[in-house]
């Protein structure tokens, strides 16, 4: 399982989670996204597109081919873009605080509608 935290997060945010997981006989890790605690920060690369290839090439990196993945808020949209992107690196996919994409666009196309 591979958790995913939410906007200005890091991975210890997920530590909860994952000891329990662990505890329990899963292969769980928590990352923090590119541009957060512990990770690299590049210039660019920080579209949902980008995120979501980091998170799929985690995967493989950590020698699964694929894995549950557990997103919150931000980690959520990285993980609706990686199941998209990459369905079969996304064996199950937990969602916490963060709407569907599609969901997003027809509110956001709504909204302008109404202006």
């Amino acid at each position: 399982m591979l958790m995913i935290h939410g906007l200005g997060g890091i991975w210890w945010t997920m530590r909860a989670p994952v000891v329990a997981l662990a505890e329990a006989g899963f292969h769980a890790v928590a990352v923090d996204l590119r541009g957060h605690g512990d990770s690299d920060k590049p210039p660019r690369g920080y579209d949902g597109w980008t995120l979501a290839a980091d998170i799929t090439h985690l995967i493989r990196a950590l020698g699964h081919t694929s894995a549950v993945i557990v997103g919150q808020g931000e980690g959520g949209f990285v993980a609706w873009t990686a199941a998209y992107r990459r369905p079969r690196a996304v064996r199950g996919l937990v969602v916490v605080g963060s709407p569907h994409p599609l969901a997003t666009r027809h509110a956001a196309l709504r909204d302008r509608a109404q202006r």
